[in-house]
This record gives structure tokens, C-alpha cells and sequence, in this order.
């Protein structure tokens, strides 16, 4: 049954949880109207790269840290162990990263500036790319310390946690623009210093609950469990950030901005998709283990179908409204003109739903070397196509590239775990919808040269909301009763 404690604790986990993305939404008109489209370009570009040393530094520590908690959470002395050598394995390491960027980094951007970027604007090390180390290093520990505060289901200090690391972002950030316009010092140290900030807290809240320790005994299944998931979060980070280097290579930084500000308009999907998975996957994992079967059932299949369903409702209002409230805000037209591609990258978030499934069902089975095989396909497939794309069209290319790859990757996802699992899922809810919404993206994409986008999107919305509406009229009929008439709970809800 899903409880009334499940929807409270997905609301913090969904509002408070996507802080970090809050902040971003949050500072891209101060961006926009403070930075100049070719700095604001650039900054993407640091932005891609503190993902990519962040990922170097955690080495999937965090997730770590949470399933070996699930595992141990009976024996507090255990715990102790495996989070207490977690942290001194992320602090020596990263403050090794940290001397090696500070003593080689300069050479490693001069040989991009030389080679990987046809830009006349060079982008240098210091200071801002030194920035980019120290904040990924700081955000590891924050990182880690949340992952647990999720499996430990504790939202009041996940709650302060994230909210004070949003108001230092924002605060900071804002202060930084007003004061030095069309520079980076704004952006750099508003990310800097509130890093520093969350990274203190972090550290002390770990000492005090935890205390540090080294457990060479642990390394081994640390070493087992991390290094697939390390080569997969790498992977990820082709899939998710390489796409603006590409752009930046065969265009410009300021191809690099539109792109990104768009892809960043999108933050408010991730914003509720992210809250809900960390809201969803205690839960099921608690079922699973609970039952000790390797399929779905029918309690488990209620929280998968909620979730597609809740982001076949938003996604469509989303590509409504925000194309009319931006404006408002962002100031600088060259920005806007990447509205046209809001429709055809918003669909690919649909397919979200089912990723889920396999993701977490191989989660579960501690097969991890699968979704590193799996993400590893969908690198080559999203460089091969932005590549192909982006040379021969340009930005357009770039926005096709990534649409056109999350149902491909969904396909890998399904070929790699239909024999490990028995999903019995509803395949109407999970697979129907998503795909006649990219259907539908396809074929109003270049009605959006001709007429009024507002017009076009009203369209989509009205078709998806009203299939929808016909798939999930149970749901919805269920959800009013059980809010408004109090008679009836989600259990007699058919999966």
C-alpha cells in the first residue's frame, strides 16, 4: 500500500532532495542576463568538467555506502566499519586528485585548448578550472553523507542538508554576479564556497555518527562492488556531458550556451523525477527483500506505474509553460531561439519510467557489471550519433542526438536484463505512451518553424494528457478518493 508516510517523505525527498537542480533553475536567468552567451558557454563547459572530476574523486563510493547499508543496517559496529573507511578512502583520495590536477592540470587544458577545440578563446586552468577540482571533491563527501541520509530514511536532516547547501549556492552566486557582471567569479565562487561549506558538514556529521576508521579487509569487496559502477558513472558522463564539447569542437561556446540552457530548462523534470526515485527505492528494494523473488509484483508495479505516470502528466504542462514564463525572466533572444528543440529532448525523459525498472531490478542483483555493459553501448551509440549529427546540422543535430538515443537505450537496457528478472509490467503504461509521445514530437518538430509554438505544445498536452487520462483513470479516480473522499485506498488500484 502506498502510505501516507510515503507520500510525505516523497515530498522532501522530491523538493528538498533536487536542491542542487533547484539552484540551477533558479540562477539561469542571473546567468543569461549577467554572463555574455560566450562566457556563459564556457561555463558549461567547467561545469562539464567538475562532473567529471567528481566522478574520478567518489569513485561510486556513495552508492556503495548505500547498499552495503541495507545489507548491514542489523549490525551498527559493521556500519561503522564500511562508512568509516568509506570517508578516509574518499579524503586521502581526493586530496591526491587534488595535487595532481594542481601540478599537471594547466598542461592537461592546454592540450585541449590545442587539439580539442577550434574556439580562438583559450580556457584556462587557473583559477576556475582548480575551482572545478576542489568543488567536485567537496560535493564527493556532501554526496555520499545524502546517499546515506536516504537509506538511514532520515528527511529532517536530509532536509537542512539540502537547504542549506541550496541557500549558500544561491546566495553566494547572486552576490558574485551583482558584484562583478560578465565575469565567471560569480558562478565559480558561489559553487566553490558553499562546497566548502556543505563539505565541513558533511565531514563532521560522518566523525560524530560514525567515526573514521580503515579496514583493509574491506577494500576487496569496496574494489568489487565500485570499479563497474566507476566505469559506468564515467560512461554516464559521455552520455550526459560530452554532448557539449562536441558542440564546442565543430561550432562555438556560444552553440555550447543555447544548448545547455535548454538542456537546463529540463532541470525542473529532473527536479521531480529525481525526488521521486529517491523517494521510490528504499521501497522497493525493502519489497524485494522482503519477498526474496526475482520478478515484480503487483505492490511494486504501483510505485513504477506512479512514477511514469506522475511524468507523463508533467512533462507535457513543462513544454507548456515554460517557453511563456522564461521570457519574463531571461533577457538575452539569443537564448530563446532553442525553444524550437524543448519538445523533441522533454519526450526523452519518458522512458525514464521503465529505465528505472531494469536499473533497479540489477541494482537489486548486485549485477552491476551489466549496466556498466549497457551504458558503455549507449556511449558509443550517443557519440557516434552527436558526432554524425552535430557536424552535418549544427546545433539542431545536438538536440536530435539526444533524443534519438534514450529510447535506443532503453532497448539495450531491456535485451540485457530480460532473462535476469521477470518484470511483469504494464507494458501500455510503461512503454505505449513514452513512445507515441516521441511519435508525436517527430511529427509536430517542424511545424515549430511555421506557427506559434505556444499553439503546438497546447496540442501535445492535450493529446498526452488525454491519453493518460484513459490509461491511469484508475489511478487518478483513486488518488481524488483518497485525498479528498478519505474512502478508499491506493491497494484496489489495478496494476
Amino acid at each position: 500500500m502506498i502510505s501516507k508516510k510515503f507520500i510525505k517523505s516523497s515530498f522532501i525527498y522530491s523538493f528538498i532532495g533536487a536542491l542542487p537542480l533547484a539552484s540551477s533553475i533558479i540562477l539561469l536567468p542571473f546567468y543569461t542576463n549577467y554572463l555574455s552567451t560566450s562566457d556563459f558557454g564556457i561555463f558549461s563547459l567547467f561545469l562539464g568538467f567538475t562532473a567529471l572530476v567528481q566522478i574520478l574523486v567518489n569513485l561510486t563510493i556513495d552508492q556503495y555506502l548505500v547498499y552495503s547499508y541495507y545489507d548491514s543496517k542489523d549490525n551498527f559496529q559493521k556500519v561503522k566499519e564500511i562508512v568509516g573507511t568509506s570517508v578516509a578512502i574518499l579524503l586521502v583520495w581526493g586530496a591526491f586528485v587534488s595535487l595532481i590536477f594542481y601540478l599537471f592540470g594547466s598542461s592537461i587544458f592546454d592540450l585541449y585548448n590545442t587539439y580539442l577545440t577550434k574556439e580562438t578563446k583559450e580556457i584556462k586552468f587557473f583559477p576556475y578550472g582548480f575551482f572545478c577540482v576542489l568543488t567536485a571533491v567537496f560535493n564527493s563527501l556532501f554526496q555520499s553523507y545524502k546517499g546515506l541520509l536516504i537509506a538511514q530514511q532520515k528527511p529532517i536532516q536530509y532536509f537542512w542538508f539540502n537547504i542549506s547547501n541550496f541557500f549558500l549556492t544561491v546566495g553566494i552566486s547572486l552576490g558574485g554576479l551583482f558584484l562583478y557582471p560578465y565575469t565567471l567569479v560569480g558562478p565559480m565562487y558561489g559553487r566553490l564556497l558553499s562546497g566548502v561549506a556543505i563539505f565541513i558538514l558533511a565531514l563532521l556529521s560522518f566523525i560524530i555518527n560514525f567515526g573514521l576508521t580503515f579496514q583493509k579487509k574491506l577494500l576487496k569487496n569496496i574494489y568489487k562492488f565500485c570499479f563497474p559502477l566507476f566505469f559506468n558513472s564515467n560512461v554516464i558522463w559521455v552520455i550526459g556531458y560530452l554532448g557539449v564539447f562536441i558542440i564546442n569542437y565543430y561550432t562555438c561556446s556560444s552553440d555550447v550556451a543555447i544548448y545547455n540552457f535548454i538542456i537546463s530548462t529540463t532541470f525542473l523534470i529532473e527536479f521531480l523525477q529525481n525526488g521521486l526515485t529517491n523517494a521510490i527505492y528504499p521501497k522497493i528494494f525493502d519489497l524485494w527483500t522482503r519477498d526474496k523473488i526475482n520478478s515484480n509484483s503487483k505492490e511494486v508495479n504501483k510505485y513504477f506505474n506512479a512514477y511514469t505516470g506522475i511524468s507523463l502528466l508533467i512533462i507535457p504542462l513543462f513544454v507548456l509553460i515554460i517557453p511563456i514564463i522564461v521570457p519574463v525572466f531571461v533577457l538575452n533572444t539569443d537564448f530563446l531561439q532553442g525553444f524550437t528543440f524543448l519538445l523533441l529532448i522533454s519526450v526523452a525523459f519518458t522512458f525514464r519510467g521503465i529505465q528505472n525498472i531494469y536499473f533497479t531490478s540489477i541494482m537489486y542483483l548486485k549485477k552491476t557489471k551489466r549496466i556498466a555493459k549497457i551504458n558503455l553501448y549507449t556511449s558509443i551509440i550517443q557519440i557516434v550519433v552527436s558526432v554524425v549529427l552535430i557536424k552535418q546540422f549544427g546545433l539542431s543535430g545536438a538536440f536530435w542526438a539526444f533524443m534519438v538515443v534514450k529510447p535506443v537505450q532503453t532497448l539495450i537496457f531491456y535485451l540485457e536484463t530480460k532473462k535476469l528478472f521477470q518484470y511483469n509490467m504494464n507494458y501500455t503504461k510503461q512503454v505505449f505512451i513514452p513512445l507515441v509521445y516521441v511519435a508525436l514530437a517527430i511529427i509536430l518538430y517542424p511545424f515549430y518553424f511555421k506557427f506559434n509554438i505556444h499553439i503546438l505544445n497546447l496540442i501535445q498536452l492535450t493529446v498526452i494528457w488525454t491519453i493518460t487520462f484513459l490509461v491511469y483513470k484508475n489511478e487518478i479516480i483513486n488518488l481524488i478518493r483518497y485525498f479528498f473522499l478519505k474512502k478508499h485506498s491506493l491497494t484496489n488500484v489495478k496494476s
